[in-house]
């Protein structure tokens, strides 16, 4: 079996991919870091969302404003910036959730109904698993399969 890489995998060296690649980098560093420190790194990045996607947190401020109209425009501004900070913090979970082993992370979730599932597991029972598409549903899952083999 040959291991070279193809010229079709050379390609993505190219400088277009470059920050791609510093992005990906980036993100194997800051998974390497304690647990406090990856999480303030997530906030820093929505920060600096907060500050520079301009358009998206116009979105945020429509969006809350037909959600929300009876709460005062510091009230959904707060809300806004809270929301820009978690997406971060997520950008960050996910990449830990992607890039690093599972079980490191087993301590920071609080799985319910567990024991139910390992049950119809045993019986052989099918099980369909339902989650939101939420930012955690990366980092649950890669937690959940260290408990059920999947």
């Amino acid at each position: 079996m040959n291991n070279q890489p193809t010229l079709a995998q050379w390609r993505f060296l190219h400088p277009r991919y470059w920050g791609i690649w510093l992005g990906y980098w980036l993100m194997v560093f800051i998974t390497a870091l304690p647990h406090r420190a990856q999480i303030r790194f997530g906030a820093l990045l929505g920060w600096i969302a907060w500050h520079f996607a301009r358009s998206r947190k116009h979105i945020v401020g429509v969006n809350l404003q037909l959600c929300f109209p009876e709460l005062s425009d510091e009230a959904r501004k707060a809300m806004a910036r809270q929301n820009f900070r978690h997406t971060g913090i997520s950008l960050v979970e996910t990449a830990r959730s992607w890039l690093r082993d599972p079980n490191s992370a087993r301590d920071r979730v609080t799985l319910h109904g567990l024991d139910t599932l390992l049950a119809a597991k045993a019986e052989g029972k099918g099980v369909i698993l339902l989650g939101m598409h939420l930012s955690t549903l990366d980092y649950a899952g890669a937690v959940l399969s260290t408990h059920c083999g999947f």
